[in-house]
């Protein structure tokens, strides 16, 4: 099974660290969290983002994107993206933003330097430009 990496609420799942979760979108059993209130609301409601929902943005989901971990506060602009270029567009700019400039290879979340090629990376901590 291949890796999804989009997500009912905007996580770019590309970036994740932990390389044996395939995604939300994947029906699996070793999904990363397994209970999340976003991926049941969403399937239940029947939308593909949180975006596409009535109560968007709802108090679940603005506090997911405020809490302590950096790479949640990307929740909220990614899905205003998704909305306003597309999902296809979307998936293009995160796979951008979230491959080294120097040799190309992926990098997560939190890498400081690129895996491969050991150049500085912008982490989800930092703004890109």
């Amino acid at each position: 099974m291949k890796q999804r990496p989009d997500s009912y609420c905007g996580i770019y799942c590309g970036a994740c660290p932990q390389s044996e979760c395939l995604g939300c979108k994947v029906d699996h059993p070793d999904h990363h969290s397994p209970d999340c209130t976003f991926m049941a609301c969403a399937r239940e409601k029947g939308v593909e983002f949180c975006s596409e929902c009535e109560e968007y943005p709802c108090t679940a989901l603005r506090e997911f994107n405020d809490d302590k971990w950096a790479h949640h506060s990307t929740i909220l602009p990614n899905l205003e993206t998704i909305r306003s270029k597309g999902h296809e567009a979307w998936l293009e700019e995160q796979k951008k933003r979230w491959s080294c400039p120097s040799c190309g290879a992926g990098f997560t979340w939190y890498d400081k330097q690129c895996t491969s090629c050991k150049q500085k990376v912008q982490d989800c901590t930092q703004q890109t430009g």
